[in-house]
Order: C-alpha cells, then structure tokens, then sequence
C-alpha cells in the first residue's frame, strides 16, 4: 500500500488554500492524502507558543485514525509548517521511532523570515487586508525572526546534535523554494532573493556551523566548520518564477516553474536507490539558474549569515563591529574593499528584537565572487566595551583572521544559512570586585 501522505500547512493558511495541491497529490501519487489543522485562530494569538503548537500537533496525529499507527508516513509542509514539523518529530520521538520517512517542505521558513520582525500591522497594510500566509501571534513571530535562538536551536537538534535525523536509511528531505516575489500590490513584501515571505538562503535546510574561538589566543583564534551529518539525502531547488502561494498550488492549478510539479512528485516517489541522484539533479538544475549571473540583484545568490556572540563567562556581547578586508593594514589605512563589502555585499543587517548579539547579515554572494576572484580576505571583528586601564570589564583587541581564497569559497555559500557562533574572552579588571580588611 502507497505511504500516507500529510499536509501540513502555515498555521494562519486554513486547509483550504491546499486543495488544488491535495488534488495534485492524489491524482499523481494514487495515494491517501489528509491534512493536520492546527486551527487558524491559534496563530494569531499572542499566548501561543512552539509548545504549544507542536503539543497540538502530536495530540492531532495520535488522533487520526488513518495515519497514527503507521510507521511510513510522508509529510508535505508549507512555510512555517516545516518549523512545526521539525520542532514535533524532534520533541516526541528518536530518529529510529519517527513514523516519517519522507519530508517535502515548499517554501519552508527553516531559518526564519525578513518579514517576522514588522509584525502584523505591517503585513496587513502591505496586504491591504488579505491573508499573508503568515501572520502570527507575538511568541510565534519572536521565533521566525532571522538569527532568532529558536531555529538555531532546532538547527542544533536535528541538523547538528549527535543523533542523526536525515540520510539515506533516515528520513528522506527535500526543500523547494519559488525566486520570485508577489508583484502587484503586494509588492512592499518583496525583498532580493526571496519568494515574496521567505529568503531562498533560509528555506535551505543545508545549513553549516561556524565556530570561531578567540578564548585561548585572541590574535590567532581556532576556526570550526560543521556541516550536517547526512547532509547528502538533504534535497534543495529553487523553483523559476514562483513565489511564496505559487510553489504550494496556491494560485494556480500548478506552479509556474519548469521542474517543480516533477520536483514535488518526485520528493515522495523516487526510491531511496535513487535519492542521492535526485538530489544530484535539483542542485544541478538550480546551479544553472545561477550560473550566467544575473545583473538583477533579486536573482542573485544571497547567504543567511546568523552571527552569535557571547563571551567566556557566558554573557552576550550585544555590540559587536564585523568587517572584512583585502589586506592586513590598520583599521584607519584606506581599503576601498571593506567600503564596497560594507555597503554592497551586506544587503541587511537585523539584530534580533530580543538579543542584540544574535544577528542575521544578508550577504550577495555572486557580487561577492566577482569582485573578489581568487583573492584572500581578513575578518575583523569588535567587541565593545573595550578593556582600558582601571576598566571594570570589557574586551580586548582581537586579531584578524586571514580566509585563503579556499575559506572564502567554503565560508561564504549562496542559497544557505551560515551559523557563526563567536567567544571572546571577558577581562576582567582588578577592580571590579576586592578584598578589604575589616577594620
């Protein structure tokens, strides 16, 4: 008998929107398709927590009759239906309890969204009152903020932690995103890079973790870079011409681009012999869509560089100064590069609404490449207060860090999300805290 499939959709959706994408699924597949409704006013209440939802979630699944036995269940998710997921499957089971074996998120808001942190008021004035997609209540759009700890945290569960959740005897997982925004009066939303909600660089589910350590020598600190184990069953496609409700059938009986209705019906048939040549197939197909370079920056190859700094004491360092360089000359000597990084290559910088010192930089990749070529560059970070005689606390310099051009191609990735986790280490000055005798 066909695996089961489940559609779980952006909570603020209603199932509805989904039928033209439950109909494909049946007709296509020939298989029992069914949906979890989470509610559509749970969304919009500001009492509402990722508890809460992935709660409901497992409640609703031992609830079903058609699917809470089985043991070979395919997920289908849209936007921030994929957070749910993973933040559910990770909660209430192991990877070798887990009843899916297949997940296909369309447009998923992996690493957050640019839209999160506007809130509702300004969606609903962009949208002039009609459904986003993705409103949500005030703990829930805390989380889908960009460098928010919530997805880092789940990034660390089932991307990063020692248990291994995808891979090719594990759960089969593939990401489709559109490239291209709303238009018409929806517009405002639209950002480089994006699908209208979310940026292409954090649907990807293949993310990488960057640990620089300046805690035993702040001039030459210890660079780490992970990438996820399993990382090779993890599918990614970017979709040519569709936007945030095309990918999921929402506007259209199909979406507009060329692969995707294959793409999408592929995810949840190819056998598992054939999984890595599928997934083969979506990042050559997405490569060429990059590869002539565009000269409109909303097509080009942006990064979702998450920075988080915290010092050896475990406090977070909420100001902080990143800049990258050509040369080793000092701060005041002319670089004419770190001008053109600072203002062209960083298309945004967020601070995440709660901690200052979790941060999302938003990096042009491909005007990154053409302008670097095969050069070296040095990463330079500040950390403030700076450490100064009879100083209380505070920071010393640090060192530059010198990325070969093999770093720069490794470290700096178009259609990902980078976590940089920084430790610096904390001076402390003798006369923060003294002993005086008594008397």
């Amino acid at each position: 008998m066909p695996s089961p499939i489940v559609i779980v959709h952006g909570w603020s959706d209603g199932y509805r929107s989904f039928l033209n994408l439950a109909r494909f699924l049946r007709s296509r597949l020939r298989t029992l398709v069914t949906t979890i409704d989470l509610a559509d006013w749970v969304s919009l209440d500001d009492e509402i927590t990722y508890r809460d939802l992935r709660h409901a979630m497992q409640r609703a699944w031992t609830n079903h009759p058609e699917i809470r036995n089985r043991k070979n269940v395919h997920l289908v998710s849209h936007s921030t239906g994929a957070l749910v997921v993973r933040d559910w499957m990770t909660t209430y089971y192991t990877p070798d309890t887990v009843p899916v074996k297949r997940h296909l998120m369309l447009a998923p808001a992996n690493f957050g969204s640019q839209l999160a942190h506007k809130g509702r008021t300004w969606l609903g004035r962009a949208f002039k009152g009609w459904r986003t997609g993705f409103e949500t209540g005030t703990h829930l759009l805390r989380g889908l903020e960009l460098a928010s700890p919530y997805t880092r945290e789940l990034a660390e569960r089932d991307l990063f932690g020692v248990k291994r959740w995808y891979g090719p005897d594990r759960i089969l997982a593939a990401v489709l995103v559109g490239n291209s925004g709303y238009g018409g009066p929806a517009t405002i939303t639209d950002e480089v890079g994006s699908d209208g909600t979310v940026r292409v660089s954090t649907a990807n589910l293949d993310a990488a973790r960057l640990t620089l350590d300046y805690t035993a020598d702040a001039d030459r600190p210890r660079l780490t870079l992970r990438r996820p184990p399993g990382r090779s069953a993890l599918a990614f496609g970017v979709s040519d011409g569709d936007d945030h409700g095309s990918i999921a059938f929402k506007k259209k009986n199909t979406p507009r681009g060329a692969h995707a209705a294959g793409w999408l019906a592929a995810a949840l048939t190819v056998p598992r012999a054939r999984w890595s040549s599928f997934v083969d197939e979506m990042a050559l197909a997405t490569r060429r869509l990059y590869e002539p370079g565009s000269d409109d920056p909303y097509f080009h190859g942006y990064q979702n560089t998450a920075v988080s700094v915290r010092d050896d004491l475990d406090n977070p360092v909420e100001e902080f100064l990143v800049e990258f360089h050509r040369n080793r000359r000092g701060r005041f000597a002319p670089d004419h590069f770190s001008a053109f990084f600072q203002r062209n290559v960083i298309n945004d910088v967020h601070n995440y609404t709660a901690d200052p010192s979790c941060r999302s930089f938003y990096l042009d990749i491909d005007l990154l490449r053409k302008r670097v070529g095969e050069r070296s560059l040095f990463l330079e970070l500040e950390a403030l207060p700076r450490y100064r005689r009879g100083s209380a606390v505070g920071y010393g310099s640090l060192g530059k860090i010198p990325l070969s051009p093999e770093e720069v191609e490794k470290y700096f990735v178009r259609n990902r999300t980078l976590l940089v986790d920084v430790r610096i280490r904390r001076i402390v000055g003798p006369n923060a805290f003294k002993l005086e005798p008594a008397g």
